[in-house]
């Protein structure tokens, strides 16, 4: 079984336990995938790519995740998620939806090491999903939890992309990547089209919770990111 199994084999033991009401050994096995996922997530290649002095390509490649890929039913929230993350990290991304439907069909978006991207997003997206599943609330409430959630992962990455821009005295080093991205995804799909990203009132109370969680939940990677570096 290689660590991508043993990562999905962990959190479905968690969304199970969560679904029978054992709380406790939910949250062990959630702890035990997040620690797993930290260990192998490589996000730092794609600070390193934008910043390092080769950027004529800038290393940009397309990625599709389909809505079967996505946590049901929640995967539009987590679709305009994944395409906020990809934007934090200097890529584009659209959405595809079913014609009169407001459920994505796929996400097609242009970044840098994709399939890492790949890893973290579909990874995150599995954390967030075990954790609604803990929550005993309403759909529209689990749904506000899920896109604060994406904020709060959003917002840890900019935070960590800046830290990096300073240690390495660059600025604004993913704009050129992320232009670059947003031509290479709308030649590949002919459409000049943008994302749009709702967001719950910052006074809704499990937005706020969402995004605590989301943050604290992206951080978590660093502990593997920072035995990378320089």
């Amino acid at each position: 079984m290689n660590v991508e199994q043993r990562i999905r084999a962990l959190l479905a033991h968690a969304e199970s336990a969560a679904m029978l009401g054992n709380v406790a050994e939910a949250d062990t096995y959630q702890d035990k995938a997040l620690d797993m996922m930290a260990e192998h997530a490589v996000t730092q290649a794609m600070l390193n790519t934008a910043n390092s002095d080769h950027r004529s390509d800038y290393g940009v490649a397309t990625i599709t995740i389909t809505a079967a890929q996505l946590p049901s039913p929640y995967s539009l929230e987590h679709g305009y998620g994944i395409l906020k993350l990809a934007r934090a990290l200097g890529g584009y991304g659209l959405m595809t939806r079913w014609s009169g439907s407001r459920l994505p069909t796929q996400l097609d978006m242009a970044i840098t090491d994709p399939e890492p991207f790949r890893r973290l997003s579909l990874g995150l997206a599995a954390i967030c999903a075990a954790t609604v599943a803990l929550r005993q609330e309403r759909r529209l409430e689990r749904a506000s939890f899920i896109r604060g959630f994406w904020d709060g992962c959003a917002a840890a990455a900019t935070q960590r992309v800046t830290q990096y821009e300073n240690k390495h005295g660059s600025q604004s080093g993913l704009i050129p990547v992320r232009d670059r991205a947003k031509e290479t995804i709308t030649e590949a799909l002919a459409n000049s089209g943008d994302i749009r990203h709702r967001k719950a009132p910052p006074s809704a109370h499990t937005y706020i919770a969402g995004r605590d969680v989301g943050r604290d939940t992206y951080r978590s990677f660093g502990r593997a990111l920072n035995t990378n570096e320089n």
